[in-house]
C-alpha cells in the first residue's frame, strides 16, 4: 500500500489523494481502527513544511480533537490559506501597479502643462515682438 506524496497545492489534488487515503485505510481496515495511526500513516507523504506546521498545531490541541476529519480539514485549510495568500499578493501588485500608473499619468499631465505654457508663453512673446514692429 504506497501512497503518492503530499503536496499541499491546488483542493482538487487533495481530494483525490484523501480519497486514496480512506481506500488503503478500508483495504486494511483492522490496522487504521484509530485515529492516530491513520494520521501517523499519512505523515509519511507529508513534505516537511506541512509535517512541521500540522506538530505544531497537534501540540496545541487537546487529546480528544486529534481526530481524522480534524487532519484532514487542517490539510484543507493549509491549501486555502496558501491560495488565499497568493489573492492577496496579487492584489497587493495590482495596487501598486495602479499606482505607478497615476503617478505615471501625473507625470504626463505635468509635461503636457508645462508644455502648454511654454507654447503660451512662446506666443505672447511672439506677439509682443510683432507688436513692436
Amino acid at each position: 500500500m504506497s501512497l503518492k506524496k503530499y503536496y499541499d497545492k491546488i483542493i482538487r489534488e487533495h481530494k483525490e489523494w484523501i480519497r486514496n487515503v480512506e481506500i488503503s485505510f478500508q483495504n486494511i481496515s483492522w490496522h487504521f481502527k484509530k485515529d492516530e495511526k491513520k494520521m501517523l500513516y499519512c505523515m509519511i507523504y507529508l513534505k516537511s513544511e506541512s509535517k512541521k506546521l500540522w506538530f505544531n498545531h497537534e501540540e496545541t490541541m487537546f487529546a480528544a480533537q486529534q481526530m481524522w476529519f480534524n487532519f484532514i480539514d487542517f490539510l484543507l485549510n493549509l491549501i486555502e490559506n496558501s491560495m488565499n495568500q497568493s489573492k492577496t499578493w496579487l492584489s497587493s501588485m495590482q495596487i501598486h501597479h495602479n499606482v505607478q500608473i497615476k503617478w505615471y499619468e501625473r507625470l504626463q499631465l505635468i509635461w503636457t502643462l508645462w508644455n502648454i505654457n511654454f507654447y503660451c508663453i512662446v506666443m505672447s512673446i511672439n506677439e509682443f515682438i510683432y507688436s513692436l514692429s
